[in-house]
């Protein structure tokens, strides 16, 4: 998971971000994401609703690991500068779907940064029986349609076959 979260701060390069604020990890699993955005000196809020996942974070040295549901964020409105939800819009039913992208919205400071990573084949997505939704770049645009798009990438999990790749779209606040 690291890997991704490297792919994403290289894609970030030479766009001027605020990383002197509070940086979410929402859907952090074991952290290895989070731990990679702390050892780079950020101020990381690692998040998760599973908390056995929450217990690994920890114990990977993930310094402000927190439980909680994307649908309903404990945090004050603006307080994120750059908000990572890699992994987990599509585990969840298009109702909540929608309010997980209204409080990522709701979070995140104006001139903020959105980082969003969703399965890119759909058959690869749908196969998997925790993911309830196939999100598409158009269902991206269209639920955060108020945030300018900075990038559109590709990050490949694998080699292997099938194909496994993640569609990142990285959108400014």
């Amino acid at each position: 998971m690291s890997r991704r979260y490297q792919y994403i701060l290289d894609l970030l390069k030479g766009f001027e971000i605020d990383y002197s604020g509070i940086i979410v990890d929402c859907g952090c699993g074991p952290g290895k994401g989070s731990k990679l955005l702390q050892d780079k000196g950020f101020n990381v809020i690692a998040i998760d609703i599973d908390k056995y996942v929450l217990r690994t974070a920890i114990e990977n040295k993930v310094s402000n690991v927190q439980f909680g549901d994307l649908t309903s964020l404990s945090l004050l409105n603006e307080y994120v500068s750059v908000f990572f939800c890699s992994e987990t819009l599509e585990h969840l039913t298009i109702k909540e779907y929608k309010k997980a992208c209204e409080e990522i919205f709701r979070v995140v400071k104006k001139g903020g940064i959105i980082c969003i990573t969703v399965p890119k084949d759909k058959e690869v997505c749908l196969d998997n029986s925790n993911h309830k939704i196939w999100v598409t770049k158009e269902n991206l645009l269209e639920s955060f349609k108020e945030c300018v798009l900075l990038v559109i990438g590709e990050f490949v999990k694998n080699l292997k076959k099938p194909h496994r790749s993640n569609l990142v779209m990285i959108f400014r606040k």
